[in-house]
């Protein structure tokens, strides 16, 4: 079977029957911070707006913006050249860097395991009924960027480069794939110098959403790093002890910005779309592992959330599938 096929059987099987649905009843924020062997594990509603939520808020978009500036994008340029566009989707965890340079700027490296579209294409030609899909893709989806002083206001400085390892395919009803506009090639120019002005603007916006809350204090005068981990915060050491890591952190958060490498895994959380379990009445995934080193200090950070959910039925159904919506 063709992609074309393939692909309509799944759009009209996934939107034509009735389902259990979840519904978030209430989200908790989890964060555990390990140094030296030892731990400390506290929680937050996000009905509170705490500092886990604000935390949560500042960074956890980043994966949602760079695919939301890509897909933008194509989306427009599938529109130009007469093409539909199905989907495009940052897949695995974004990997996050900030690393501080001698002269007062901060390093910053954003990597993708892969972003993938999918697009089709249909019409007529030399007599010939034609439907196309391609497929792109860039593994190893790389941006580099640099955040100015963070003593000052803190602006992605001019410079952004793209690179990774860019693929396509198209496949048709027909013998006639070729004719499909190369759409993929907007794909391979991303890694490229050709890269569009409008996308580079894009992902400086998703990267200054994450890195400039480290640096440029929010309107309650905390950045990132101590949203996440606050000043009451005692690790308890294995073998008797403690080290009050929030005190230390807050007492010496100018020399931990300016000297530390602070790596970020950032997850999407909870997927709503990808639970199909209704007897289950929560959902728990990962959000950030936050990894900081320094001469003087390292230490992690997990951050997870965690969702109560209510299942509701979903009566999606009607016309050629039938009427009968009720619960099973």
């Amino acid at each position: 079977m063709k992609k074309y096929a393939l692909l309509s059987c799944l759009l009209i099987a996934g939107s034509a029957h009735a389902t259990w649905v979840p519904r978030v009843t209430a989200t908790t924020y989890i964060a555990t911070v390990h140094y030296a062997g030892g731990s400390i594990s506290y929680a937050e509603k996000q009905a509170e707006r705490g500092p886990l939520t604000r935390f949560a808020d500042q960074v956890t978009g980043g994966p949602y913006s760079v695919e939301t500036t890509l897909n933008t994008f194509l989306k427009q340029q599938a529109t130009n050249n007469g093409v539909q566009f199905y989907s495009g989707k940052v897949t695995g965890s974004l990997l996050f860097t900030l690393a501080p340079a001698a002269d007062g700027t901060v390093g910053i490296t954003v990597q993708a395991p892969r972003y993938q579209t999918l697009m089709g294409y249909s019409g007529k030609r030399y007599g010939i009924s034609f439907r196309c899909t391609n497929t792109a893709a860039i593994d190893n989806f790389t941006i580099n960027a640099q955040l100015g002083s963070p003593q000052g206001a803190g602006q992605i400085l001019p410079g952004t480069g793209v690179s990774g390892n860019p693929s396509s395919s198209t496949d048709c009803d027909s013998n006639l794939s070729w004719i499909l506009p190369v759409i993929g090639d907007y794909i391979v120019n991303l890694g490229s110098s050709k890269i569009d002005g409008a996308i580079i603007s894009g992902l400086n916006q998703a990267i200054a959403g994450v890195a400039i809350p480290f640096f440029k204090p929010d309107q309650n005068y905390l950045t990132a790093l101590s949203n996440l981990i606050a000043r009451d915060k005692v690790v308890v050491l294995p073998g008797g002890g403690s080290f009050p890591i929030g005190q230390y952190i807050q007492d010496n958060l100018a020399y931990l910005l300016a000297n530390s490498k602070i790596t970020m895994q950032i997850d999407k959380g909870v997927i709503l779309s990808d639970l199909t379990d209704e007897t289950k009445w929560s959902a728990t995934a990962n959000l950030v592992k936050l990894t900081l080193t320094s001469p003087a200090i390292s230490f992690s950070v997990d951050l997870q959330e965690q969702d109560d959910l209510q299942w509701i039925w979903d009566k999606k159904c009607g016309g050629r599938y039938g009427t009968d919506c009720n619960i099973p």
